[in-house]
């Protein structure tokens, strides 16, 4: 079902947006068999064996045996022998496989036996370097595991030559590949012997990066229904919901909580251009109109001890996922905590964890009305299980999902080494960039190869900026590539971006114009041809990736194409040139262009609120474009706070212009960045906010008091 909800023009009132997202089950048996396992628990009655099966699959293992009992036919014969062999208890296993004599599952039964019989189970983990994720398989009782990384000199290596490089031997029973994608993968890894498993997430963020990857295993494994149902859509191999298996904090211990000294607590990433929709989430809590809820929103990241610390502290938690379905790893810490868990989602898990109050609270109602003291919870190590138990259960489902299923054909070798803008240190990340460009520019077969080589470049002059021979590489990789592939839409979209940002302009504009005149004739595929990083905030000011992403994998509610929010990002950088030159009409007139071919880009709002403003056009006009802005992307609202106020005044509508002032002052009270200053606050929003502090009254004057009084001090 397509859902779209109505942007807000008279007042800030963000609403995100429901994916629409592949609806393959016509019940929660289809579910089940598919390995959709979220889906199959939230679709069986609270009593039935299938229920009991779904919450085994989905991590609870032991709650699931207790619940199923007596299995009463082959299926759940098998799914209980599952069980028990993730507790450890073969000769349980043993004896419910041994009931199972040929049918459906005799095969899969057969196999599982000799799994449970093993000794020990030959395993490859393979992950990027240091990555932290998949130590604990290496302490994984009743395998012989062997933890695989490639240095960036090795990418593009064989699986054989990897596996002699790494002591060789029997060839394992299953490939795991955890916290990594593409080059720190090796080539033909899907076409040997044994089964390749992944754990995905954020799979629309890098749905092109990672396509071959995804085309080549055997089994995918998510956390969430949702996704399950997206790849399984979109791949032929067994794609399965693990809800339970993904954690941040292991540090939590069972009864820590604290008493609650603060009501609502948010860590991590609140405002992100690219995931507006939990912006527009958080930002709806944070600007909540009650002087007596204690709030603390932290926009970036703690250390592991500091963020529990500060969980075991908290009453409610708000998590907001744009893939419903599942349990997200901040869910499963604020639980371990004893937290209630402020939800958005239609369908919670609270069912999943035990007896007792459920966790999830609505956010619809008074949600500041449950249990005072948290959630009293079991222990929720229960179904969370910790390292390195849950890596040794986490093996056995890959393996009990690869008896399951047929391997599939398997694609044709990689041709482009894809590439994604991390975290990394300095000299790590130029050998990382510099090996990835070299590899794809020593082929260059396709526009994939010219694409990636070129963004590699450019993301090595983004780490060192003052190597500029980055840059000029980058630029001439995307010039020769739009040469030798002028049909690819992509490449000339990101050599135009990198242009821009180079400070190349009028090429720039060039190519923008394009990629806008010949759109439609230009070659697009969406599962290959990769965007640059929405981690470019040059480039993510002035597109939305996030809606980019959601059309391009399929979920975004209104159904957009990706096609035509290219072609109105290449409008929006062209307006963006204008406006700042001073063209206003011509400005307004890409923006309405872009708007018609994209209505919900916050940049193209946010920059027509700007042109609409300088070029004095009428008040109502200006509020439309300020409130769909903020509306769509929150964290425009302090860069527009003037032109917001000043819009409503102009009218006599000073009610209106004090609600976006006590609204901005509120989340800026309440929403702190790394450093400890408030969210948006700057000098030029200050001196707004100072202009008109007469606009307000009450409690949330004397908020804006103290912002004001910080601001001086500073």
């Amino acid at each position: 079902m397509t859902i779209a909800v109505a942007i807000n023009e008279d007042r800030i009132d963000p609403k995100p947006e429901a994916g629409s997202f592949p609806d393959l089950y016509s019940n929660a048996e289809e579910a089940f068999d598919a390995g959709n396992y979220a889906e199959a628990f939230l679709r069986s009655d609270a009593a039935s064996p299938m229920r009991a099966m779904a919450t085994i699959m989905c991590g609870a293992v032991a709650p699931g045996l207790e619940a199923l009992d007596a299995p009463g036919d082959d299926r759940a014969r098998l799914c209980a022998a599952y069980g028990h062999w993730c507790l450890g208890s073969g000769p349980a296993a043993l004896a419910q496989l041994a009931s199972i004599d040929g049918g459906d599952y005799g095969t899969a039964a057969r196999a599982l036996e000799a799994l449970v019989a093993a000794p020990e189970i030959p395993v490859a983990v393979i992950t990027m370097p240091g990555g932290a994720k998949a130590k604990g398989f290496a302490e994984a009782s009743g395998f012989d595991v062997k933890l695989i990384s490639l240095p960036p000199e090795d990418f593009g290596i064989s699986w054989s030559e990897l596996w002699a490089k790494n002591g060789g031997g029997d060839d394992p029973a299953l490939i795991v590949g955890i916290d990594a994608f593409g080059p720190y993968f090796p080539a033909g890894l899907g076409s040997q012997g044994a089964p390749v498993a992944l754990w995905s997430s954020d799979v629309d963020f890098f749905l092109a990066s990672r396509h071959h990857d995804h085309a080549s295993a055997d089994i995918i494994t998510v956390n969430s229904a949702s996704e399950c149902a997206e790849l399984a859509a979109r791949y032929g191999c067994r794609v399965a919901s693990f809800p339970g298996h993904d954690s941040y904090a292991q540090n939590i211990r069972p009864g820590e909580a604290g008493a609650g000294d603060v009501d609502v607590l948010f860590t991590g990433r609140a405002f992100a251009s690219y995931m507006r929709d939990k912006a527009q989430f958080l930002f709806a809590l944070a600007a909540h109109d009650d002087p007596d809820i204690r709030m603390q929103f932290l926009d970036g990241y703690l250390s592991e001890d500091e963020y529990a610390e500060r969980l075991k502290g908290a009453r409610i938690v708000p998590t907001h996922c744009r893939y419903p379905g599942g349990m997200p790893t901040r869910t499963i810490d604020a639980l371990r905590a004893g937290a209630l868990v402020l939800t958005d989602e239609a369908r919670s898990f609270g069912d999943f964890l035990g007896d007792g109050a459920d966790p999830f609270t609505p956010v619809s109602g008074d949600w500041m009305a449950g249990p005072k003291g948290g959630y009293a919870a079991p222990d929720m190590d229960y179904v969370f299980w910790r390292s390195p138990g849950r890596e040794e259960r986490y093996l056995k489902f890959c393996l009990f999902q690869s008896l399951l299923a047929p391997r599939q054909p398997k694609p044709p070798a990689r041709n482009a080494v894809p590439v994604e803008l991390r975290g990394y240190e300095v000299v790590q990340g130029l050998r990382v960039y510099t090996r990835i460009a070299n590899l794809n520019a020593a082929n260059p077969e396709t526009a994939a190869n010219y694409n990636y080589a070129a963004a590699a470049a450019f993301y090595a002059a983004i780490l060192a900026p003052e190597k500029i021979e980055f840059a000029d590489l980058a630029l001439q990789f995307y010039g020769a590539g739009m040469e030798a592939f002028p049909q690819s839409l992509m490449l000339r979209f990101n050599g135009a971006a990198v242009q821009w940002c180079l400070g190349h302009k009028n090429q720039a504009s060039a190519n923008f114009m394009a990629a806008i005149e010949d759109g439609s004739q230009l070659e697009f595929d969406v599962a290959r041809d990769a965007p640059l990083s929405h981690r470019v905030r040059a480039i993510s000011k002035l597109f939305p990736f996030g809606d980019y992403y959601g059309a391009a994998a399929g979920h975004d509610g209104a159904g957009a194409n990706p096609k035509s929010i290219l072609k109105s990002g290449a409008m929006t950088f062209l307006a963006a040139d204008a406006l700042d030159e001073g063209r206003l009409d011509q400005a307004l007139e890409l923006l309405d262009a872009a708007s018609i071919l994209f209505d919900r880009s916050a940049p193209v709002w946010r920059l027509a609120a700007r042109a609409r403003a300088a070029a004095r056009s009428d008040a109502a006009s200006v509020r439309q474009a300020f409130y769909r802005a903020v509306n769509l992307y929150p964290g425009e609202l302090p860069g527009l706070l003037k032109i917001g106020i000043e819009a409503e005044l102009g009218d006599g509508r000073d009610a209106e212009a004090a609600d976006i002032l006590a609204k901005w002052t509120r989340v800026a009270s309440r929403v702190k960045t790394g450093d400890g200053t408030g969210y948006g606050v700057s000098p030029e929003t200050l001196s707004v906010a100072g202009e008109h502090k007469t606009l307000l009254d009450g409690w949330t004057r004397s908020l804006l008091d103290r912002i004001l009084d910080a601001g001086e001090g500073r």
